[in-house]
């Protein structure tokens, strides 16, 4: 014995759990009187056309979710159909669709998406598996549809997209390495001024120490030198009355030796700071700050000749992106009018 549902011919009631065994029953709602034979063919008709979702019923609201930019629904729509006709044309290709973000699958035409492999060595991504069962099951009318989705514009558009891709691609790899040895340009440039101003103020201060070297050093000839004046001009008093004595021989004498002192001290004095560290540190920081301030010109007109470069190669690119681009954009413009 078995339970089946049936509906009332009458008043169009459904009725639960009725068995299958007796061969006439009465409505609950109305009282009609139904026999088991008639209700059942009437019952196997209706659940035909509406008790199971068809791949077309499903195809359709697939269809209709994408429309209504429901992507993902629509996705789980063209699966079941597919569980229901593994061979549906327009579940494979409403699924390449809703992949895509397309609300109708027309639009895939304008997509720079490839649908075919270039050549044997390019592996199939899913959106060429989707376009080539699609492909594959369809027939007349709808296979040239489909067909013409994967037409010359939208391989146009495809050649247009990956030629700017490439194009982009370039153009990073090219700002990359300018501002690298832009920044390496600028950071000599940076540091040139850098050592200038070290340069400038290390001279300065070597200097000013040598000059307190030189003051410590000649403190010591200032006695040798009062005596010579006072002893020279004592002896040159005494010649100039005419006196030619003993005495005046004397203070010419001392003056002479006080001369000497004076002129031996100096060159001593003037070795000594001539070998001293303070004067070699002078002249090294003299001998810097030359360098220095050569080099800063020099790196400066590097950092600008770089720049013109930059500027002109710039320009360069930009001329050869045209000339690769303009040509696809004019072949895509041409396709989209002519399709």
């Amino acid at each position: 014995m078995g339970l089946i549902s049936m509906k009332c011919p009458a008043c169009g009631a459904v009725l639960e759990n009725v068995d299958e065994s007796r061969e006439f029953f009465f409505c609950t709602y109305c009282g009609n009187k139904i026999t088991y034979e008639k209700q059942r063919i009437e019952m196997t008709g209706e659940v035909s056309l509406a008790g199971v979702a068809t791949a077309k019923s499903l195809l359709a609201r697939g269809t209709n979710a994408l429309e209504d930019g429901k992507y993902d629904a629509a996705a789980g729509f063209f699966d079941r159909a597919l569980d229901s006709n593994p061979q549906l044309a327009e579940a494979y290709m409403g699924k390449l669709a809703a992949r895509n973000r397309c609300h109708q699958d027309i639009d895939l035409q304008k997509l720079p998406i490839r649908y075919t492999r270039m050549d044997e060595s390019q592996s199939e991504d899913d959106n060429m598996i989707l376009y080539r069962r699609a492909c594959q099951y369809a027939k007349g009318e709808l296979k040239e549809k489909y067909e013409w989705i994967n037409g010359p514009y939208h391989i146009a558009i495809c050649e247009l997209h990956e030629a700017t891709g490439n194009i982009q691609s370039l153009e990073k790899q090219m700002k990359r390495e300018h501002d690298l040895n832009e920044s390496q340009k600028k950071s000599a440039v940076s540091s040139a001024e850098n050592e200038l101003k070290y340069a400038t103020e290390n001279l300065a201060s070597c200097q000013r120490s040598l000059k307190d070297h030189k003051k410590w050093e000649w403190r010591d000839i200032g006695k040798p030198i009062v005596f010579f004046i006072i002893l020279g001009a004592a002896a040159f008093f005494m010649l100039s009355r005419g006196n030619t004595g003993g005495f005046t021989l004397i203070l010419c004498g001392a003056a002479l030796i006080s001369f000497l002192v004076v002129v031996i001290k100096a060159i001593v004095i003037s070795g000594k700071i001539s070998k001293s560290y303070q004067k070699q540190n002078a002249d090294k920081a003299e001998e810097r700050l030359t360098r220095a301030q050569n080099n800063l010109p020099k790196t400066q007109k590097e950092y600008s000749q770089y720049q013109t470069q930059m500027a002109e190669e710039k320009q360069r690119f930009a001329a050869y992106a045209n000339s690769v681009l303009q040509p696809l954009a004019d072949k895509v413009q041409m396709f989209k009018e002519n399709s």
